[in-house]
């Protein structure tokens, strides 16, 4: 597995987030923090058939990781490309974390082992896991 980003991976993480709970009453105030930060990714996705069905994925099976991971994936690489939209993303992210009932936490295992634990608030510069 590729190491991508963590703004690339909260970014994905906060949009499954967003999708998965938006039906109940907590999902409401998530999807209104995160409203911003998904709308840009949705319209920064856009024409890009391989992103947009990324996203697709993830809203279809919001609590798949492998399928947040491919998303993350996706950012990672217009994260590269784009600074202006990886600054946008950055503030917006910067904004549902100040929310306390949007946060994003991810533990991945992969054959019963924890191989990797994150808690991603907001990243200004590098960062190495």
């Amino acid at each position: 597995m590729v190491m991508v980003d963590p703004i690339a991976l909260t970014a994905a993480a906060l949009v499954a987030k967003a999708c998965y709970e938006f039906a109940g009453e907590a999902g409401k105030s998530a999807w209104q923090g995160a409203g911003h930060a998904v709308q840009l990714i949705k319209n920064r996705l856009r024409n890009n058939h391989r992103a947009e069905s990324a996203l697709a994925r993830v809203v279809e099976n919001a609590d798949d990781q492998d399928r947040i991971y491919e998303l993350a994936e996706v950012l990672d690489g217009i994260l590269t490309v784009d600074p202006q939209f990886r600054h946008r993303l950055v503030d917006l992210i910067g904004d549902v974390d100040k929310q306390s009932d949007t946060v994003t936490f991810l533990t991945e295992i992969r054959g019963g082992f924890i191989q990797k634990q994150v808690n991603v608030g907001v990243v200004r510069g590098d960062l190495s896991l």
